[in-house]
């Protein structure tokens, strides 16, 4: 409760509301953009991911071809 000396300020005999601070539809449209911006980033790194499963499966499989050819002194 406020003290006497100190009053809240006038408005109009409404409460002050969550919404009033903050414009819903900009926060809406950015949570949107950063969502947007995270699938992009997500499936950037699966892709890249897959491109270096492949790349060491080969690798792994030449250097397995080459232990086979037993080419050592």
């Amino acid at each position: 409760m406020p003290a006497r000396d100190n009053p809240l300020p006038e408005r109009n005999g409404h409460a002050e509301s969550p919404a009033d601070s903050i414009d819903l539809l900009v926060e809406a449209e950015a949570l949107r953009n950063a969502l947007g911006e995270a699938v992009n980033r997500a499936a950037r790194l699966v892709a890249a991911l897959r491109v270096y499963r492949k790349e060491r499966r080969a690798l792994a499989s030449a250097f397995s071809s080459l232990r086979q050819l037993n080419l050592g002194p």
